[in-house]
């Protein structure tokens, strides 16, 4: 069986000629992307300064004026004898730019230094904590823009989603997996 729906059959298929209607929607996005920002210059980077020992910046996300919709780009610090709270979020991607430590990932810890890439799996506590004597610098990609896209597709779909989702609560003194 094909799924394939000619476009002389698709108001017929449809109900409605909106196929026509989505293209020119779809072209408004591509050229909306064209037109997007495309640098974000160091001069320019906003800190997140929060937590004074565990810092953040985005660097290409949309809310800094980047079309981007797959995933966001970011900058992560953490001073020297120090940690992140333990969170969990979609999935990400690290790479370690400067500095040494460890992760608590789930129940396991993994030592990483610079050079080394860390996977975080979605939904999973996880806690960096810096062992050097600099301040640990990683780049992190976090998909999130694509989960807030695939959930407002769901919605329109009127999937029901398995689980709810929701934000973990940091807990800054966290050492380990929970008991």
């Amino acid at each position: 069986m094909s799924y394939f729906i000619p476009p002389d059959k698709w108001r017929e298929f449809y109900g409605s000629g909106t196929f026509p209607e989505l293209g020119e929607l779809y072209r408004q996005i591509l050229e909306r992307k064209r037109q997007s920002r495309l640098i974000m210059k160091a001069s320019e980077v906003k800190w997140d300064t929060r937590h004074p020992q565990a810092r953040s910046a985005s660097l290409i996300d949309p809310r800094l004026g980047f079309a981007n919709s797959f995933a966001n780009l970011g900058l992560s610090e953490i001073d020297a004898g120090m940690h992140t709270g333990r969170h969990k979020h979609a999935e990400a991607l690290i790479y370690v730019l400067k500095g040494r430590g460890y992760s608590i990932i789930g129940d396991r810890k993994v030592e990483w230094e610079e050079g080394d890439a860390l996977y975080i799996p979605p939904d999973t506590y996880h806690q960096h904590f810096n062992t050097g004597s600099v301040t640990v610098r990683y780049l992190r990609v976090v998909p999130g823009i694509l989960k807030l896209n695939l959930l407002n597709l769901a919605a329109s779909l009127n999937f029901a989603l398995p689980y709810e989702i929701s934000v973990a609560e940091a807990r800054p003194g966290y050492e380990g997996p929970a008991d």
